[in-house]
């Protein structure tokens, strides 16, 4: 009995580790096409590159558009812009395999604030069973 469970706690921790390197290996696939995906998400509002980072984990893309011109407007005015965001990177991972575990889009808007980054506000779009990514409001 014993030796089963031990057979057992070793085969699932077999299969956690070939998970984290899974991860681990599709975010280094990622990484090349980060510059594309900042480059897609600055064309929406007309942002210099500087203006806009790009981070991603096996299952999240974070963008965050540092000093726009949006943070001093309405909060629907950020949301409708997110949401073109949100689009433009959905369409810029169609088809990309190191993208196909993404969930999770999220589009921060940040202020540089005594040389940090204060996030004025963020937004989710979580993937629907059809692919598409849509608003999360809670």
């Amino acid at each position: 009995m014993i030796i089963v469970t031990l057979m057992a706690v070793y085969n699932s921790a077999a299969v956690w580790s070939a998970d984290a390197v899974t991860d681990a290996a599709k975010v280094e696939r990622q990484s090349a096409s980060l510059t594309t995906l900042q480059q897609a998400a600055a064309q929406v509002g007309n942002y210099d590159l500087k203006s806009i980072k790009v981070n991603s984990k096996a299952h999240q893309i974070l963008i965050t558009v540092i000093d726009s011109k949006l943070n001093s407007t309405s909060i629907s005015d950020r949301e409708v812009e997110a949401s073109k965001i949100s689009a433009a990177i959905a369409t810029a991972i169609t088809d990309k395999a190191e993208f196909s575990q993404i969930a999770v889009i999220h589009v921060d808007y940040a202020k540089t604030q005594d040389q940090l980054e204060k996030i004025v506000q963020g937004f989710d779009f979580y993937k629907s069973n059809t692919g598409t990514f849509s608003l999360h409001k809670t």
